[in-house]
C-alpha cells in the first residue's frame, strides 16, 4: 500500500522537528556551561556532567555560527536530496515508481534504522530496511532488494574507492 497523502506533510514535519531538535539541545545546554565551572570536583559522575558541559559550550559556539550553519544546512539538504532522487529514479526504473516524499522517507528510515545498527555504514541493516520500506510502498520484496544492491553498488563502493586514493595519496605526502 502506498503512503497517504494525508501522512507525508506530517512525516516531512517530524522530520524537520527532529533535525531542529539537536540544534535547540545544543543552545539550551550551551547556555547552562557557565554552571559546570562552579561544580566542586567530586567524583567521576560530576567530572563527567562538567566535560559533557563544556562540549555543549563548545557545540553552541558552533552553531551561533548562522551563516556556517546555514551553509553546512544547504550542503546537507542537498546531498540528502541527491541521494533521494536516486531511490526515486532506481524505484522508478525497477519497481514501477513511487512517489518523491516516499523516496525521502524510504531515505530517513533506511539511514536511521542504519545509524542505531552501529554498524558500519549500516552494512545489511541498510539494505533491508531500504527493501521493507520499499515493499511496504507499493514493490515487491525482491524489486525493493535490487534497488538497496543498486544504490549499495553506485554509492558505497565509489566511496569505499576513493577514501582508499586518498589514503594512498596521503600516505605519499
Amino acid at each position: 500500500t502506498r503512503l497517504s497523502a494525508t501522512w507525508s506533510p506530517l512525516v516531512l514535519g517530524a522530520g524537520v522537528a527532529l533535525g531542529c531538535l539537536p540544534w535547540a539541545v545544543g543552545l539550551t545546554l550551551g547556555s547552562l556551561a557557565p554552571l559546570g565551572n562552579r561544580i566542586p570536583s567530586a567524583g567521576l559522575r560530576v567530572s563527567l556532567i562538567r566535560d559533557g558541559l563544556q562540549v555543549a559550550k563548545q557545540l553552541r559556539f558552533l552553531l551561533e555560527q548562522v551563516f556556517l550553519l546555514i551553509q553546512w544546512s544547504l550542503v546537507t539538504i542537498t546531498m540528502f536530496a541527491l541521494i533521494s532522487l536516486q531511490y526515486w529514479l532506481l524505484a522508478g526504473a525497477v519497481a514501477g515508481g513511487i512517489r518523491w516524499d516516499e523516496a525521502w522517507i524510504a531515505l530517513g528510515v533506511s539511514t536511521l534504522v542504519a545509524v542505531a545498527s552501529l554498524l558500519p555504514l549500516g552494512l545489511g541493516v541498510l539494505d533491508g530496511t531500504l527493501a521493507a520500506v520499499l515493499a511496504r510502498l507499493g514493490s515487491t520484496l525482491a524489486q525493493g532488494s535490487i534497488v538497496a544492491v543498486s544504490v549499495r553498488a553506485t554509492v558505497t563502493l565509489p566511496l569505499l574507492l576513493a577514501s582508499k586514493l586518498v589514503g594512498f595519496w596521503s600516505a605519499r605526502l
